[in-house]
């Protein structure tokens, strides 16, 4: 018995599992678990590295996302820089009530 489990799951490819980039459900899916995982996690990581790994594992399922930096100058803190994601336009993960207040980079293609 636990060799065939073995052998099942060596065939198994969640990747190819899930439907390619198109169902907005399974993307709003994926959001969920990985803010649950972020949360729960023992390091709190920042926005960036956060931003950097959810655009990995969305893009692995088929999610083409983009990676948006942006950085304003605050008179008391100084330079205040945040990284978030958009798909198809709109912000599905770091969004911030003053998002718009951060001018964004230029793509870096490479």
């Amino acid at each position: 018995m636990k060799r065939k489990y073995q052998s099942s799951m060596l065939q198994y490819h969640p990747a190819d599992s899930v439907p390619r980039g198109t169902d907005l459900s399974k993307l709003k899916q994926w959001l969920f678990l990985f803010k649950l995982a972020e949360r729960n996690h023992v390091l709190k990581p920042n926005c960036l590295r956060s931003s950097l790994a959810l655009r990995s594992l969305l893009s692995k399922r088929g999610f083409e996302t983009e990676l948006q930096i942006g950085a304003h100058i605050e008179k008391e803190e100084g330079l205040d820089a945040h990284a978030w994601l958009e798909y198809h336009g709109e912000v599905v993960y770091g969004d911030l009530p003053d998002l718009n207040k951060y001018a964004v980079f230029p793509k870096f293609r490479g």
